[in-house]
């Protein structure tokens, strides 16, 4: 027991004293720092030249192409489906006035045929109501000279009478003899008096047909179903040998080259469109289809700013159109997401700074005379990372691109020079 006590404190008085000697050691071999100056030279600047030049201010937006004008087909007449064009699918290819969808015909034409006879009875009425009408002017004329003729004999006989050279009974005969005469002109006159109103009767009838025969050839016509333009199939909604009812729609068709986009622009941004509008011109744009390898750009236009801002946005929606493609197949079809690049008004001079450079309070480092000028610039626009200034830099003056600690305005710069590179032979 005594002995592991005894060990136990020996073996803590060499540890010690080996501590003891390394920390020693440390002390004796250690070198005198190292003696050091601040330097309290002037710093050395990269610059670059203002150079003022001409810019335009676009405005970047996105949208969804739309077709400018649809065309919905819609059955007006009940029928069965019997043809159907070979580009009728969804992205098929329709040309103008192309027969689409045709419906059975055979009803609608007996219709037809069946306007056209009662045209032809309705001719033939009137034909004959018109040799009737003829006939009794004819027989009009006969008997009022029968009747001029029968009262000269009348007048005669009473004239016998009187002198009792004619009978009673021959007088009897003359008067009944003028007035069946007189009766006869009466029926026939009565009978033409008539004529007008079974005239247009006839007419009626005639153009009663001839409204039927337009109503059966239109129905007749409706059966086919066209295209009014040329153009591209978005929608198809009907199969061969289908029965389809009045106001069925069957598809649609959206015309070529007429494709829209609409974008909405932050009022804030609108100035840099409104000088163009107040000349009355309107902002050309480009549309670009990212994603693509390039991507595809097209030409636009601005065809018209909507009256209302949406209130949820404070946007001003805008509706650009695109410059239609040459015929045949497209790449910019509806529903595509687009980027619009809308050129607004140019500005000249304006100088173009890296957005890094400004620094708090619009103020660029500028060096001047070899010392730095804080010089405050009036910014014109903000846009990605340049920023446009309008006045407080003048054509030459050196921006410093360097960055400053401590920049103090009137400190000494010293500007870096460029070395030229050599030619190696």
């Amino acid at each position: 027991m005594k002995h592991g006590k005894l060990f136990r404190g020996v073996r803590s008085i060499v540890v010690l004293a080996a501590a003891v000697f390394g920390a020693v050691f440390l002390v004796a071999i250690r070198s005198e720092p190292e003696r050091r100056t601040i330097d309290d030279s002037v710093p050395v600047v990269q610059v670059a030249e203002a150079r003022a030049e001409t810019r335009t201010m676009v405005i970047d937006a996105f949208g969804t192409v739309k077709p400018r004008d649809t065309l919905k087909l819609t059955a007006e007449v009940p029928g069965r489906v019997v043809f159907i064009h070979e580009g009728f699918k969804e992205g098929g290819a329709i040309d103008q006035d192309e027969v689409i969808v045709r419906i059975d015909q055979r009803t609608f034409l007996l219709d037809v045929r069946s306007a056209r006879v009662r045209i032809r009875q309705a001719d033939a009425d009137i034909r004959r109501l018109s040799q009737e009408i003829d006939n009794l002017k004819s027989d009009i004329r006969l008997a009022t000279a029968n009747v001029k003729l029968t009262t000269k004999e009348l007048t005669r006989i009473r004239a016998l009478n009187k002198e009792d050279f004619a009978s009673i009974t021959r007088l009897d005969q003359a008067e009944q003899q003028d007035i069946q005469a007189r009766m006869t002109l009466q029926g026939f006159q009565n009978s033409l008096s008539v004529t007008d109103s079974a005239m247009e009767q006839k007419q009626a009838a005639l153009a009663m047909a001839k409204i039927d025969l337009d109503r059966a050839e239109l129905a007749l016509e409706k059966t086919e179903i066209r295209s009014e333009f040329y153009g591209w199939v978005l929608k198809k909604r009907v199969e061969m040998g289908e029965f389809i009812t009045i106001g069925q729609p069957l598809g649609t068709v959206y015309r070529q080259g007429g494709l829209d986009v609409e974008v909405r622009i932050p009022l804030e941004k609108m100035q840099w469109l409104d000088p163009i509008f107040d000349k009355g011109d309107l902002p050309r744009a480009v549309v670009t289809m990212t994603g693509s390898n390039p991507d595809q750009e097209w030409r636009a236009k601005v065809a018209r700013v909507k009256a209302t801002i949406d209130e949820k946005t404070r946007t001003l929606p805008m509706v650009l159109e695109v410059e239609p493609e040459t015929r045949g197949p497209v790449s910019l079809r509806p529903g595509t997401f687009v980027r619009c690049t809308i050129s607004g008004s140019r500005y000249d001079p304006v100088f173009v700074v890296p957005r890094h450079l400004l620094r708090p309070g619009n103020t660029l480092f500028v060096l001047e005379d070899g010392q730095l000028a804080m010089r405050k610039v009036e910014v014109l626009r903000r846009f990605k990372e340049e920023i446009f200034i309008s006045r407080g830099l003048g054509q030459g003056d050196k921006i410093v691109l360097s960055p400053l600690a401590q920049a103090v305005d009137g400190m000494k710069l010293i500007e870096q020079k460029n070395e030229p590179q050599g030619n190696n032979s």
